[in-house]
């Protein structure tokens, strides 16, 4: 039986809270303390480096944690037997900076506005994962450039749905099928 299934998650999303356990695997001397973020300058805000390790290390701790629970989904698949005959599609929304470039947070902070108010698109931010795994394509990579937008046209193409011509995105789904190397 076809089925759509979409799974949201809210992490690794601030505040990183993940059990004590999985912070532990970054930061084996962290006490429990939640850290904050200052979406700007960490110096300038009065963060100190062992404030953006922690930072750092409650964050891992998250992908970690969310790593463990699609692993579960993913194994689910394969107790089902439905692994050869289902399109799995994982990918972020963005970045995060841990002092990259002087910066704690994924925008910059405007006292004006009271608001984040923009990003400095270094590659921390817009290298985020896209991964596909899909029967009979075996894995590998591509320097092919896509976009967020082209998710939902390559979910209706693999589905064997017509792309309605509206839609800005472009399926990957020639891309995916080896028909070529390129996309955008």
């Amino acid at each position: 039986e076809r089925f759509f299934l979409l799974v949201d998650v809210w992490d690794p999303h601030e505040p990183w809270t993940p059990p004590d356990y999985y912070t532990r695997l970054y930061a084996p001397d962290y006490d429990g303390r939640e850290t904050q973020t200052c979406y700007d300058n960490w110096r300038d805000a009065g963060l100190t480096e062992d404030d953006v390790r922690l930072s750092h290390a409650t964050y891992s701790g998250e992908v970690s944690m969310v790593d463990r629970w699609v692993g579960s989904l993913v194994e689910k698949l394969d107790v089902l037997g439905i692994t050869d005959d289902t399109v799995v599609i994982f990918v972020s929304d963005h970045g995060y900076y841990f002092g990259e470039h002087d910066y704690l947070g994924k925008s910059v902070w405007d006292p004006d506005l009271g608001t984040q108010s923009w990003s400095p698109l270094y590659r921390s931010i817009v290298e985020v994962p896209l991964m596909i795994q899909m029967p009979g394509v075996a894995p590998g990579r591509t320097p092919a450039l896509t976009t967020l937008v082209d998710v939902p046209a390559t979910v209706l193409d693999l589905a064997g749905i017509a792309v309605p011509p509206e839609m800005t995105g472009r399926s990957l789904g020639p891309l995916l099928r080896g028909e070529t190397h390129r996309h955008r």
